[in-house]
């Protein structure tokens, strides 16, 4: 079952879980059902598991391996084309290949959704993290 909350996942047997909107991505999304669907078979890691109440949280993100993916394609010094998928005070986070993040500085103007060409800073592989500039 599917709701505006996260996707109810059933494990085999007659346990179920939830999985959060927030654990399905690493980046932002309006509604689970735009990554997980009714009857999709997935992996997911136990994220949380309450001995008591025995109810299960479960991540999606968390065992994504875009990382691994795409490591050789992230490359300092290179530019790329991302979209902006989220605004901070701090700065911009700019998808720049599927489910890797990275951080930018603020740009006035630059919103959610934009296309943006950011050049790589500094990469972080072991912290998962990417230090972005937006160019002009």
């Amino acid at each position: 079952m599917l709701s505006h909350i996260g996707a109810f996942i059933k494990l085999s047997g007659d346990q179920v879980g939830i999985l959060y909107k927030e654990e399905i991505s690493n980046v932002r999304i309006a509604n689970p059902r735009d990554k997980v669907k009714v009857g999709d078979r997935i992996t997911v890691l136990v994220k949380k598991c309450d001995k008591d109440t025995g109810k299960l949280v479960f991540s999606l993100k968390d065992i994504d391996y875009s990382w691994q993916k795409y490591s050789s394609e992230i490359c300092e010094g290179t530019t790329i084309v991302g979209i902006v998928r989220n605004k901070y005070k701090t700065g911009l986070f700019v998808e720049i290949m599927p489910n890797i993040l990275g951080l930018a500085n603020y740009k006035t103007g630059v919103s959610y959704g934009d296309r943006v060409e950011v050049l790589i800073k500094k990469v972080f592989p072991d912290a998962h993290k990417i230090k972005l500039e937006i160019l002009d």
